[in-house]
């Protein structure tokens, strides 16, 4: 055996000794020394040899020189033919050092294996060197070694502070100074090559001071610079204000002082600087007064109510009299339901009115189930243990209307119910017997009375007590809190809070103490009053550095009102003022345009109000026919409290002698100034006729041309102009609120082949020719599209022109035929069905071009009249089996035959009442049909032109019986019968025709006895037109719910099966339902 393995071990050895070894190396065999001065050369120059792991055919010769500290392992040689390159370089190199060939490497040739330096030097200075050396031994295998460390020319490379740190606490909104750090030699002069990793930490500053989670410490230089713009402090740290000099407490002004470190080089330190405290608003200031009521009510959980009135007080005058009600700003609603079982699935609360409408789930009330919210009338804890259910919910519109004349919201005291219920999983743990127990609260704010305003700012504190009414007054005022970067209030020491009214639209002036020093943090406001009333006024609140007076740190409170809907009083009565007055011979502007005052009441007295709020005049009295003219200037901004207006005018009287009057608004304040009468030469087109009414209603047979009703303007004004010689056109505009009034048919209609539109036809145009000369013409109707904000408006004029009207003539008019042609998307496709029905308005327009001014335009606007179009289908299919049944039976309405005076419905033979067995089959055969009509066309030419549709229009239709609901009526319950699993009856399928038959088929299975069903049916119409291009599907007789007159049911009462025998129905005689309905 041992023979045997010396065989084997000897060309192993052989095998071993000819393969080179990757384990070479280079040994440093004097290590490099720095010098003390920047520029020399190292005091002690590296030496390298590169060693070999093994000998070989390679390493034969004597090395050049002997190496007495070399120590070579066993089987070491040295590599004494290797002739390679080999790279030196500067590997840690903290301040971005060169050698003297300006680069931070350099290449060398070995010479025997080895290279002596002898004049390596580095150009700036440092501390924590290392060289590399890298080179390849005589095998081709890459090897390196890197040196100790070493210091080379003393502390030449630094760090400097070029952009010195004014730092924030963390949150303040205020500018900040970063710090930035470059890396200098002696001169300095920038190192871009250093890239040393530099952190930053707080050398000194307040007690517990640190940086801010989101804080950077630590920031790697790119090309030699460093940019820390990720820092905030959790503490402010400031001197004294020296204008405080009451104050006795030792004097500490604590500053930070930032320390900048970085391996290798010596730590550098920030110039002293303050951060101030950010301010935050901890009680906002306000105006208005604030009226807490509680409620509550307790019941099953089908729900019970709670009722707020007499919440709404009055304001007093001078006297104690009361004198009008609260002006409400907001009211919000917050409701609370007690935990009895409102934990799991299923258990939450089921609905919420609030007067007459349905709150969303979800949106404005949280339903719940809520964890933990269950066993409160078990534990004693129905006052305690409750789950918020609707949240601040605003209210306002339900406690008040919207005033006609001035478009503003008017409280008038009505009662505000809520109602809310509970699923019926909610069934343990009863508060005093009830599941379900509320409590209500209404939050109201209204504003201060006309006598508060001289009085400062105020604060209410409330108490929200299950007690009816609570309406504390605290004399707070704003309070403002310095606080650090965490959240705590800043104690080092006091300092001065100023304030300015940083936003008033009525330029009022802030007065009272106007700066305050904190005490304990906090700066209480006591005496700050804005001198005029008006929305939305702000106050600013701020401190300034002390160290640095640049540094400013700024908070803005919320908005708040003062007033609103109570001041300023809007005067026309005082001695300055001018009430407006009507020229009787000047139609365009007033003679005396009105002035008003604002008022103000202070030291006792009513005095003129210093405000430039704005005012807005609109129409009062009259204001359904007559308008302010377009050219006036219906917003002036007051000047101290004066109101000037100097171009209002005012037009549309509507008839002889309307009395009209101004109504002026300003902070949701308003007068009314007295009547004026609106004489002949100011006068607005209105209805020659009564008809249509307002609000009347029409009806326009689907894809038929239906003259609907003649609309008669006329223009009653008589003008009196110098030369006697002007341009008048009066217009009529038309609109809808239907997006299917998609254009306007002009003459001679050829755009209205496949057009939902209303017509306004030139044909007919009637004019009063008798006051027209021989200079007259008459101008065809063009269409002019416009919009208004309130609905889509889509507008046609009628025109007629006349270039030359006797003086003194009498009054004019025109008169145009409105026509109307729906499609398919105007109708209804379900009946009985409430859609189809759309808003058509119509105006009357006057525009007047004198011709002394051509350049200017007076257009007058007339009433409005708004009528109601109901499309109509033109087809009436009915029922002839099983019984007869048509749309006048079931009152359907939304067909021609509303139209017609149709014969009164005939009473129906009674709707089919069936009884069978389970298992036993029902056949019962079905007929529906339409009888053909025809309708006018669906776009007329005008009289004298070649008409561009058929004068009927052809319709084409298919039916279709369906059936539309199931019912499943018991001795308990009536609910909408499924069939997922159970069979359904079913109505045989055929292509639609006219008529159409099929049969209702049925065997019912068990599982379904016991029970009455009723089987509904509709009727489905394919209709479609050779005069339009347009399809549509409409559907009779879908009942919304089980006993609708429009319902068609047979009724089948399933009994356990006697006869295995099937039910089948012929065209039904009286013997034959007889058989039917007994199963016989």
């Amino acid at each position: 055996m041992a023979k045997l393995m010396e065989v084997f071990l000897v060309p192993l050895f052989i095998c071993s000794y000819f393969i080179p070894s990757s384990a070479s190396r280079i040994e440093i065999i004097q290590q490099p020394v720095g010098n003390v001065l920047k520029g020399r050369a190292l005091s002690q120059q590296p030496h390298v040899v590169v060693v070999l792991s093994s000998s070989s055919e390679l390493s034969v010769g004597q090395p050049q020189q002997s190496y007495t500290d070399l120590v070579l392992s066993e089987g070491e040689t040295l590599d004494v033919n290797n002739n390679n390159i080999m790279t030196v370089s500067i590997s840690k190199n903290p301040v971005g050092a060169a050698f003297s060939t300006g680069s931070n490497s350099f290449t060398v040739r070995l010479l025997n294996g080895a290279y002596n330096f002898t004049d390596l030097l580095i150009l700036q200075g440092g501390t924590g060197f290392t060289l590399k050396f890298q080179t390849q031994d005589s095998y081709g295998n890459l090897i390196s070694v890197e040196s100790d460390l070493f210091d080379c020319g003393g502390q030449d490379a630094q760090m400097h502070i070029v952009q010195q740190p004014t730092l924030n606490v963390f949150g303040s909104p205020q500018p900040w100074i970063p710090p930035i750090l470059q890396v200098q030699d002696a001169t300095g002069a920038h190192l871009p090559l250093a890239e040393p990793e530099i952190s930053v930490s707080i050398f000194s500053g307040p007690t517990g001071a640190n940086f801010s989670g989101d804080s950077s410490l630590s920031v790697s230089a790119s090309k030699g610079q460093a940019i820390f713009d990720k820092l905030w402090v959790t503490k402010a740290a400031t001197s004294l204000d020296p204008r405080i000099t009451s104050y006795l407490e030792p004097i500490v002004n604590v500053f930070y002082v930032l320390k900048f470190s970085a391996p290798g080089y010596a730590d550098v330190y920030s110039s002293e600087f303050e951060v101030l405290p950010v301010l935050a608003v901890e009680r906002e200031p306000v105006s208005d007064h604030v009226h807490v009521v509680t409620s509550g009510c307790s019941g099953p959980v089908a729900g019970c109510f709670i009722n707020f009135t007499n919440y709404l007080g009055m304001y007093t005058d001078l006297n104690g009299t009361a004198s009008s009600p609260w002006k409400l700003q907001s009211a919000r609603l917050s409701v609370s339901v007690a935990c009895t079982d409102l934990d799991g699935t299923g258990e939450m609360v089921s609905y919420v009115t609030v007067g007459s409408r349905m709150l969303a789930k979800g949106v404005e009330y949280s339903p719940g189930p809520w964890a933990g919210c269950a066993f409160a009338g078990c534990r004693s804890q129905c006052q305690t243990n409750t789950r918020l259910v609707v949240s601040e919910l605003d209210v306002l519109s339900d406690l008040g209307t919207i005033d006609p004349f001035t478009q503003l919201f008017k409280s008038d005291g009505r009662k505000l119910s809520v109602r809310l219920g509970l699923t019926d999983a909610v069934n343990v743990c009863e508060c005093d017997g009830s599941l379900l127990v509320a409590n209500a609260t209404l939050r109201l704010t209204y504003s201060i009375s006309q006598y508060e305003q001289d009085l400062p700012l105020r604060y209410f504190t409330l108490s929200f007590l299950r007690t009816n009414v609570s309406d504390r007054l605290g004399r707070q005022q704003p309070v403002i809190s310095l606080r650090n970067g965490d959240g705590t209030l800043y104690g080092l020491m006091p300092l001065i809070v100023s304030v300015n009214l940083s936003y008033s639209p009525s330029g009022a002036l802030l007065q009272g103490a106007r700066t305050l020093t904190t005490a304990n943090s906090l700066a209480t406001f006591t005496d700050l009053k804005v001198t005029e009333a008006g929305p939305d006024n702000q106050l600013r609140f701020y401190i300034v550095g002390t160290k640095n007076s640049s540094r400013v740190e700024v908070v803005d409170a919320s908005p708040f009102n003062i007033g609103t809907g109570m001041l300023p009083v809007l005067s026309l009565d005082c001695p300055t003022c001018l009430q407006p007055v009507v020229s009787p011979t000047e139609y365009e502007v007033f003679s005396q345009q009105p002035v008003l005052n604002l008022l103000k009441f202070s030291g006792g007295v009513w005095v003129k109000a210093l405000s430039d709020l704005p005012v807005q005049v609109a129409m009062g009295e009259g204001r359904d026919v007559a308008q302010i003219a377009m050219t006036s200037t219906r917003v002036v901004r007051a000047v101290q409290g004066v109101v000037r207006y100097t171009n209002l005018a005012v037009y549309n009287g509507g008839c002889l002698h309307q009395f009209s009057s101004l109504v002026f608004v300003c902070n949701d304040n308003f007068v009314v100034s007295q009547s004026f009468n609106l004489t002949d030469d100011n006068l607005s087109p209105t209805f020659a006729s009564p008809y249509p009414a307002n609000g009347s209603s029409f009806g326009a047979v689907m894809w038929s041309s239906t003259l609907l009703f003649h609309v008669n303007i006329t223009d009653r004004n008589i003008y009196r102009v110098a030369n006697n010689t002007y341009s008048d056109k009066l217009n009529v505009y038309v609109w809808g609120n239907k997006t299917w009034i998609n254009g306007f048919c002009s003459s001679p209609c050829l755009d209205a082949k496949n057009a939902s539109c209303v017509q306004l036809l030139p044909d007919n145009l009637d004019v009063n020719s008798v006051n027209l000369d021989a200079n007259s013409s008459v101008v065809n109707p063009s269409v002019v599209w416009k919009n208004v904000s309130r609905i889509p408006q889509y507008s046609l004029k009628g025109t007629t022109y006349c270039k030359i009207k006797p003086v003194n003539s009498i009054a004019w008019w025109i008169s145009l035929p409105v026509k109307f042609s729906p499609l398919c998307i105007n109708s209804a496709l379900n009946f009985p069905g409430d859609g189809g029905k759309s808003t058509v308005c119509l105006q009357g327009v006057d525009n007047f071009n004198p011709l002394d001014s051509t350049s200017k335009t007076i257009s007058t606007l007339g009433e409005e009249r708004c009528v109601e179009i109901k499309t109509l289908s033109p087809v009436a299919p009915y029922f002839v089996q099983p019984t007869a049944f048509n749309i006048s039976q079931a009152q359907i309405s939304g067909t021609y035959l509303d139209r017609e005076n149709a014969p009164p419905p005939a009473s129906a033979e009674s709707f089919p009442s069936l009884t069978i067995g389970v298992g036993c089959k029902l056949e019962l055969p079905v007929e529906v049909r339409n009888d053909d009509k025809t309708f006018p066309g669906s776009c007329r030419a005008p009289l004298g032109l070649s008409p561009s549709a058929p004068d009927t229009a052809s319709f084409s239709y298919g039916l279709r019986a369906k059936i539309h609901r199931v019912y499943q009526t018991s001795l308990y319950e009536q609910r909408e019968a499924s069939f997922g699993v159970l069979p359904g009856p079913v109505l045989d399928s055929h292509s639609s025709s006219n008529p159409y038959t099929t049969a209702l088929r049925w065997q019912p299975v068990r599982g379904q006895e016991g029970f009455v069903y009723s089987i509904c049916l509709s009727i489905q119409v394919n209709l479609s037109s050779t005069d339009v291009n347009d399809a549509c599907l409409q559907e009779f007789y879908t009942a919304p719910f089980l006993g609708h007159p429009s319902q068609y049911c047979v009724t089948v009462d399933v009994a356990r099966c006697r006869r295995g025998r099937a039910f089948t129905a012929a065209p039904l005689s009286d013997a034959g339902l007889q058989v039917l309905r007994t199963g016989g």
